[in-house]
C-alpha cells in the first residue's frame, strides 16, 4: 500500500466544509453519492452537487483517504500576514 492512491484529495475550503456538514448531519452514508448530492441540493450546496457530478472518482477517494484544502493565492496571502 501507499503511493498516490492514499493521498488526500485537494478541494476548495467551501467544498470541504460542505462535505463535512453533510457528514456531520448523519443523514446518509457518505458513499451513497447520489443521496449525498440530494442532501447537498436540499441544503443549498449547489457547487458541491456539481463538483461531485464532475469528480466522482476524486470524491470516492476523498471519502476513503480524506480531503485537504487546496492552497489558493488568498490562503497563502493570509498566512503570510499572520
Amino acid at each position: 500500500m501507499g503511493g498516490e492512491d492514499d493521498i488526500a484529495i485537494k478541494v476548495s475550503k467551501e467544498i470541504e466544509s460542505q462535505i463535512m456538514k453533510i457528514r456531520d448531519s448523519g443523514k446518509t452514508n457518505m458513499f451513497a453519492t447520489n443521496e449525498v448530492q440530494v442532501i447537498a441540493n436540499e441544503m443549498g450546496f449547489y457547487q458541491l452537487v456539481i463538483w461531485i457530478e464532475d469528480n466522482r472518482t476524486e470524491y470516492a477517494k476523498g471519502i476513503l483517504h480524506g480531503f485537504e484544502i487546496e492552497e489558493t493565492n488568498e490562503t497563502s496571502s493570509q498566512e503570510q500576514q499572520e
